[in-house]
């Protein structure tokens, strides 16, 4: 007779569950979000939810996680139960420890769009395109967005040195030769915006984009696979480059008293897919063949940190251009304009 329970083995402590990557759990209640569903678990606690639900990492057996929280073990084969029954969690006891680099694309591809959706949803990108957003955080994001994009020649080839496989290798150096030099339409557009290159390239980077740019680098380090999921993530797919088009569409509207900025912009994005840079995730993971299965965990984690850090990033970007300064460049963050001062004047470039 099949039950509910012949999803674990015989000895249900021996089970080892996973939790979603994606589900967000609550401090406020027993209640887990998957992003715009809430899932409530009554008669559970708080505490014994949470305590069970972030040890789900497919490693921990269920009864070394009762052992290690103090929960009984029937109170987390319950709470397995329900979030198993829910779709939250799944069983991968019997999970091969190998798995084809090509199923990480496909998952990537399922939750790419999830992970866009709350990135773009934030108070940044909604501000962007309502309008609401000053024109200094406008330009701070072109600039920090220039010195993202400038670090490419940072981070690719650091992934084509330390990458193990030739035919890979091959790939990221190719995608380097048609990447290298992309910030120069970031310059353009903040040259329509009145900046000079020497007043962008001379403005220091936010610590938040250094943050991206040193946790790509971390992963290009660690494993190739790792790398191309979070490039992955940056690349957009086809229907997302037509949603790139309207925003920049919109945003020229809402700032229209410089309307050309957006056209470089606008011209990056279709230079991208020109070169099907929307594809490299694929290609790499096709080269790549089988991998261990805690190598593809490892890299769909380090999309959805990737995807935390652009949150910090964004949220960075509002909060350090607030402030108009001169040339709406430097911010309180900036040491320039005090270092100007002290030495008795004011460059022309930022009065």
């Amino acid at each position: 007779m099949t039950t509910k329970a012949a999803a674990y083995p015989l000895n249900r402590a021996d089970a080892r569950m996973v939790l979603r990557a994606d589900v967000s759990l609550r401090s406020s209640g027993p209640v887990l979000d998957l992003y715009e569903d809430q899932y409530q678990f009554s008669g559970i606690g708080t505490p014994e939810l949470h305590a069970v639900a972030t040890r789900l990492d497919g490693k921990n057996k269920v009864g070394a996680i009762a052992d290690e929280t103090g929960v009984p073990l029937q109170s987390v084969i319950a709470i397995v139960d329900r979030l198993v029954a829910t779709g939250l969690a799944a069983n991968v006891s019997e999970a091969s420890p190998v798995v084809d680099a090509g199923e990480v694309a496909v998952a990537c591809r399922r939750l790419f769009p999830l992970w866009k959706e709350r990135l773009f949803g934030g108070p940044l990108w909604t501000g962007l395109t309502a309008g609401t957003a000053k024109h200094s955080q406008l330009v701070g994001w072109l600039v920090e967005s220039y010195h993202f994009i400038e670090g490419v020649n940072d981070r690719l080839p650091l992934v084509v040195a330390e990458c193990p496989s030739r035919p890979v290798r091959e790939l990221f150096l190719h995608h380097f030769s048609e990447e290298y030099d992309h910030a120069r339409f970031f310059l353009d557009s903040l040259n329509a915006l009145g900046y000079s290159d020497d007043a962008v390239i001379d403005a220091p980077p936010l610590p938040s984009t250094l943050a991206i740019l040193n946790f790509m680098r971390r992963c290009a380090r660690r494993d190739p696979l790792q790398y191309a999921v979070c490039s992955g993530f940056l690349e957009s797919t086809g229907g997302e480059r037509s949603d790139a088009r309207s925003f920049f569409k919109l945003v020229q509207q809402n700032y229209a008293d410089s309307p050309r900025f957006v056209e470089p912009l606008i011209a990056h994005v279709d230079l991208d897919e020109e070169y099907g840079h929307n594809a490299l995730l694929e290609a790499v993971c096709e080269r790549i063949g089988p991998v261990l299965t805690d190598h593809a965990s490892a890299a769909l984690d380090a999309g959805a940190r990737l995807v935390e850090i652009l949150e910090t990033w964004s949220s960075d970007i509002l909060r350090s251009y607030e402030e108009s300064a001169p040339r709406g460049v430097i911010n309180k963050y900036r040491q320039r304009e005090a270092v100007a001062v002290d030495m008795g004047h004011v460059s022309e470039e930022w009065k």
